[in-house]
């Protein structure tokens, strides 16, 4: 265990926040369509349903 701790720390990965992960999560967000602020989310944008009002009561198409 000595030995593998020492060779890690000869040459320790750098932390970057916001690296190439981050990049990677924001890419794949993109290609989202969230739905309504609910946290579910679609691969194409849905059509919205129309509302029209009858009498006073509101009917969806």
């Amino acid at each position: 265990m000595e030995a593998t701790a020492f060779g890690w720390n000869q040459q320790p990965t750098p932390f970057v926040w916001a690296g190439l992960r981050a990049q990677r999560r924001d890419r794949a967000r993109q290609r989202f369509h969230s739905l309504g602020g609910s946290g579910a989310c679609t691969h194409r944008p849905l059509r919205r349903t129309t509302i029209a009002k009858n009498n006073g009561n509101t009917h969806t198409k």
